[in-house]
């Protein structure tokens, strides 16, 4: 899999949004420094990244990390981590260094130190229309309760491959 990381950094050979004169952080310590993590694939994708936010404070030494992402990604990971969001990375400010969301693991890895992710590292808020699902949790908070995602954005173009009809869960819902 280290490979596969490694191969997968030419992808910023061809599309990159990079800031020209500020360096790409490639794993060494932050020293009270200013990071920038860019978004660069989908809302999966940046969820799955912000488990590695607090690590670049944490184990690395960032002063501030800064996460640029779409809006809805950043009103859902407010409050979540430590990272400063923004709607896109013209609005981010100045930094010391910039990476790529999802080159995160691999410099993270290459520096030998396990991300002290703790879980969960996003929690669920459940919206005020849903009486039910903050009952429901309250009333067994020792049962584990795992969320998934099987649709995405209606109005992406490739929506009717990427998401799945609910009904197709059926099954697997009902299991004890």
């Amino acid at each position: 899999w280290q490979t596969g990381l490694m191969q997968y950094e030419a992808r910023l050979g061809f599309q990159s949004p990079l800031k020209n004169g500020v360096p790409i952080w490639t794993g060494e310590p932050l020293n009270g420094k200013t990071i920038c993590v860019w978004s660069e694939q989908g809302s999966g994708d940046n969820v799955m990244i912000a488990r590695y936010l607090d690590c670049l404070r944490d184990n690395w030494g960032a002063k501030r990390v800064l996460f640029a992402c779409p809006g809805d990604i950043g009103d859902l990971l407010i409050g979540q981590c430590c990272a400063e969001m923004y709607s896109n990375l013209m609005s981010v400010p100045q930094h010391d260094f910039q990476v790529a969301a999802l080159s995160l693991p691999l410099h993270l890895e290459k520096a030998q130190i396990a991300a002290n992710v703790e879980f969960p590292y996003i929690n669920a808020v459940v919206p005020h229309e849903f009486p039910e699902l903050e009952a429901a949790k309250l009333a067994n908070p020792e049962k584990l309760n795992i969320g998934f995602c099987f649709s995405g954005n209606p109005k992406h173009r490739n929506d009717k491959y990427r998401s799945i009809p609910a009904d197709k869960f059926k099954a697997i819902m009902n299991t004890k």
